[in-house]
């Protein structure tokens, strides 16, 4: 599937951007601060008009 998605746009490399990496999360407020990105990311990029949705 994915060749054929480079084949049909002329692309190269990676389709949905860079590839996954994952960190540990050792302590609370990271935790915290990691699900608060989360969850208020849609809202920055006004995906959605609050983060109850």
């Amino acid at each position: 599937m994915i060749r054929g998605i480079h084949r049909l746009h002329r692309r190269v490399g990676p389709v949905f951007g860079d590839r996954y990496r994952s960190e540990v999360i050792e302590d609370d407020a990271y935790f915290l601060g990691a699900l608060r990105y989360i969850h208020m990311n849609p809202v920055q990029a006004r995906l959605v008009s609050g983060s109850a949705e």
